[in-house]
């Protein structure tokens, strides 16, 4: 194996763009996030190494910080990364080549992609159904774009630069809303099904009858809120009527699974 591809994904999006990613990298290997959680040490030795994630609040998410702390790279990959946007991406990936500089890792190229928006952190932040079809087509021709570049290994800095604004808007957005999960609750329309605890990637979660209990590891990528097959898990009194989001190519087994 020649090419590792890591991915944390809640919704889908960042699964997509891994798998798109992969199709073009020859010899590579899409490995979730979710299930190193136990690992103390994650030591990878690949030619190319490649990360992809969606961006929470402007930053990485709680998960991804925590894989970056365990991983240990041999030698001097091509290392990549891709962080899926809605609305804000801050200055993820700014923040993200400090850490991999702390670790004595190179950043060879770097994108950003723009994808529909899954977030509602007592601000709602879900792309609109209608607007969609339209993102989703970029995003496509921006993955594209992407993987060709990836696939010849040419060297693509951090786009843009770090921005003081950006990053106080994402420190007042997370110091408002980054304690939403503690809204989670499921209403009468729950089956029993399982569905959010089979998909959550912090295993924070546990269903009896129809009886949902969300703990205190919650990875915030609203998975259970978006998959749950009958919109019964809520937030607040306005999100039963609220269109939920997943990316349309990816299902509840694929983010179930550990790999893919």
């Amino acid at each position: 194996m020649t090419a590792t591809i890591y991915y944390f994904s809640g919704t889908g999006n960042s699964l997509h763009a891994a798998r798109r990613i992969a199709e073009h990298v020859k010899d590579s290997k899409l490995v979730n996030i979710a299930g190193l959680a136990g690992a103390t040490e994650i030591v990878e030795n690949d030619e190319t190494v490649g990360l992809v994630f969606p961006v929470f609040f402007g930053d990485m998410p709680d998960i991804v910080k925590d894989f970056l702390g365990k991983l240990k790279i041999t030698g001097k990959p091509y290392f990549f990364a891709v962080a899926t946007y809605g609305v804000m991406q801050g200055n993820v990936l700014f923040s993200l080549d400090r850490q991999l500089k702390t670790k004595g890792i190179e950043m060879s190229a770097s994108f950003t992609l723009a994808m529909p928006d899954n977030a509602y952190t007592k601000m709602n932040f879900i792309t609109p159904p209608e607007q969609r079809e339209a993102i989703l087509k970029a995003s496509e021709a921006r993955l594209a774009e992407i993987a060709d570049a990836i696939s010849h290994k040419q060297a693509v800095p951090v786009p843009g630069k770090s921005s003081v604004t950006a990053g106080i808007m994402s420190g007042t957005i997370k110091a408002v809303c980054g304690n939403f999960q503690k809204g989670f609750h499921s209403n009468s329309d729950c089956t029993g099904c399982h569905t959010c605890e089979k998909i959550c990637p912090a295993s924070n979660i546990e269903v009896s009858g129809t009886t949902v209990t969300w703990g205190d590891k919650c990875a915030k990528c609203l998975a259970c809120f978006h998959w749950c097959p009958q919109q019964a898990v809520q937030l607040d009194k306005k999100t039963p009527a609220i269109a939920r989001y997943h990316h349309p190519r990816v299902t509840e087994k694929d983010l179930t699974a550990r790999e893919a």
